[in-house]
């Protein structure tokens, strides 16, 4: 159930940045490539981050974290879609969890976060 969920997952990171610049923009179509900084430009073991190291991340990549962790949990039969305003509301509640429990492995704090 959830390698389908991952799978799609690698599709949203292909569209993640447009969503991005879609999202800085209000909307607005953008004809730009996305920055250097705008891509996911490394390569990370997800249960190896660490709560403390979410301030540290430019905002970019914290973004592409979230949306691979809404992918793990969302359930195989929900709708595919990528919304910006549920990745920093998500964000969000990371942050605040992370900010009480630094020593917290990310996807832990994303169990107790977003694993409705």
């Amino acid at each position: 159930m959830k390698g389908f969920v991952l799978s799609f997952v690698c599709v949203a990171f292909a569209v993640l940045a447009p969503v991005q610049v879609l999202a800085q923009t209000d909307g607005q179509p953008q004809t730009e490539a996305p920055s250097q900084s705008e891509k996911l430009t490394y390569k990370r073991d997800m249960s190896s981050i660490l709560c403390k190291e979410l301030p540290g991340l430019p905002k970019p990549q914290v973004q592409q974290i979230v949306t691979w962790l809404q992918g793990f949990y969302t359930a195989e039969n929900a709708p595919r879609i990528i919304d910006p305003d549920k990745i920093n509301a998500d964000i969000v509640k990371l942050d605040a969890y992370c900010k009480d429990n630094p020593e917290a492995n990310l996807v832990a704090a994303a169990d107790d976060v977003m694993g409705e």
